[in-house]
Order: structure tokens, then sequence, then C-alpha cells
């Protein structure tokens, strides 16, 4: 299946895509060795399979399969792309014998550690630099929320999510929300956290979207998902904001 790093393609329901960048001082391809060794060890994979770069591609290739639910068998394919100054980029093709189930654990964790780290060299999104899967704070200067929310409402390899915390949160309070969604969702969803005094800057982002974060009950955090658009549908939003007297 033929894919990029810049769109998602349509797929059918039986095939899941990821993608990411490794930013660690550590080499991506040794981590992956590392991973992958430790999952066919611990059964959480049943195989694995490297095919060197050639000449005409100097991608690293890694092969993975597995089976999940009752006994459905995924066989997933991850490339590597050539590091350069901001990481390494991977995307990832999975396909399942049967339609994908949410339920099911994250293809990335055939090949990555599980359950990421708010902090993972290898999660973070080549476009946006957000995290998925972690609380991503809102910037403090205005017009960089705006241009952080127009990049990732280009996005369409993630949901993102824009989350007000109506008071400072606690310990459990700076935990992602994204930890209540089933396992195959986990890594498809970014949460943008807006801070108490950040609602009307938010809101203002988000205008140009159509949505904003929803009035809610005091000290309960309040979330609204940022619609997707094209490019040509974006320049069109900021006209019309424009025209209104946005900032």
């Amino acid at each position: 299946m033929s894919t990029t790093r810049s769109s998602r393609p349509t797929v059918p329901p039986t095939v899941r895509l990821a993608r990411g960048r490794h930013t660690g001082a550590g080499r991506a391809d040794a981590a992956l060795r590392h991973t992958l060794r430790w999952l066919k060890a611990g059964q959480d994979i049943d195989d694995f399979l490297e095919l060197p770069a050639t000449d005409t591609d100097p991608d690293l290739v890694f092969e993975a399969r597995t089976r999940v639910g009752a006994a459905v068998t995924v066989r997933a394919r991850l490339r590597l792309a050539p590091g350069t100054d901001a990481g390494r980029d991977w995307i990832l093709v999975a396909e399942a014998e049967e339609p994908w189930d949410p339920s099911w654990p994250s293809p990335a964790a055939m090949f990555w550690p599980a359950d990421p780290a708010p902090d993972a060299e290898w999660n973070t999104d080549p476009v946006t630099g957000v995290r998925p899967g972690a609380v991503n704070p809102l910037p403090e200067d205005d017009k960089a929320v705006r241009r952080l929310l127009r990049d990732c409402a280009r996005d369409a390899w993630h949901i993102h999510v824009v989350v007000h915390e109506a008071m400072t949160p606690d310990e459990h309070g700076r935990l992602p929300l994204t930890r209540w969604l089933p396992a195959g969702l986990r890594d498809r969803v970014v949460e943008h956290r807006a801070a108490p005094q950040q609602s009307r800057v938010a809101n203002w982002a988000l205008r140009e979207f159509g949505v904003e974060v929803p009035r809610g009950v005091r000290r309960c955090c309040r979330a609204v998902r940022l619609p997707r658009v094209r490019g040509r549908r974006l320049r069109r939003a900021r006209g019309v904001s424009g025209r209104h007297g946005a900032r």
C-alpha cells in the first residue's frame, strides 16, 4: 500500500496507519531492534523481520506479525526514514484479517514500547511537534496558539481535542484524558491543554473553525474536538474571521 508522509490516504477497515518521528539522541534503528527482540521474547509479537536499505530506497523497513482479539492475525510494516536534524520519521501500515477493533492494541506497539511516556523519544508528530497520548499545553503566546491549531486542523492523521482546565489541576488532573480511551485510539488522539486563564484565547483561536470550548460546571474540564479542514477551506475561514475583526 502506497503512503506518503504528508497525507493520510483512504484505507479499508482492516488497515490502520500511523506515523511519528523519533527525536531522541539515541539511534532510532537500534531502539527498534531492541524493542522488537524484547517483544518477541515476551511473546507480544510472533515474529519480526528487518529489510535493509538499498541504493534506490534509503529507508529501513521492519515487519512484524502478532495476534489480537480472538487470534486475529495482524501484519505490520514500519518504514524508518534517514535521519535529519529534526529526527527520523517513521510511517506504519498494519493490516488485520478482520476489520480493525478499537479495543485492540495500537499497531505502533508492535514496534515501539506500549503506553508511551509523555517524553517518549519516538512519539512525536512530524508536522506539529505534538505528542499523541500525552498532555500538550497550549503555547503562552496568543498568535502561537492560533498557528498551532491551524496546523493541527490540517492534520489528517490524528484527532485533535482542545481541553480547558477550569482550575489548576492536581497531580491526577495533569494526567492525559486519553488514558480513558480504548488502547487502539490512544495514539490517534492529541490532547491540547488550555490553562485556566487561556479560556478566551482558546476560543478566539477556535472561532475560525466554527467551534468553541463549551461552558461547563466550575472545576470541571471542558473539551471540544478540532474540526479537520483542508487548506482551501482554512484560507476561506481566515478571510471570514478577518472581516469580523478577529486579531
